[in-house]
């Protein structure tokens, strides 16, 4: 059964989403949901709308991909399940030098995983 969700409510989450991570045109937001759901539209589309930063999309996820992705990019924000980022933080590609869960919070200038950026 489809839920109805209306722009406002949509725009609201974005503009937490905005103001919670301090995002300004200067971050790159990396999306690996779909903007068919909730955690795609709040927390992917509508920051990059309101904030006006960079959106990269990532469809489907491959774990070697999305960390190519992150370090690329210049990615300075993302969200994924927990269960993908324990899951991941066990394999190796989390165990190199340059991609470290060792800089939760990281900036954009590191070379670490930054999962949420503070400033």
């Amino acid at each position: 059964m489809p839920l109805f969700r209306y722009e406002d409510g949509i725009l609201a989450q974005g503009a937490m989403t905005v103001l919670s991570l301090s995002l300004d045109r200067s971050d790159v937001i990396l999306n690996a949901y779909p903007f068919t759901g909730t955690v795609g539209l709040g927390l992917g589309l509508a920051p990059w709308l309101i904030g006006g930063a960079k959106l990269v999309q990532h469809h489907p996820f491959e774990y070697g991909v999305f960390a190519d992705q992150l370090l690329n990019t210049g990615a300075t924000v993302t969200a994924m399940p927990s269960a993908i980022l324990a899951s991941w933080a066990r394999t190796a590609c989390c165990r190199t030098r340059a991609a470290s869960f060792g800089g939760w919070g990281g900036s954009g200038r590191q070379r670490n995983l930054p999962i949420r950026r503070r400033r």
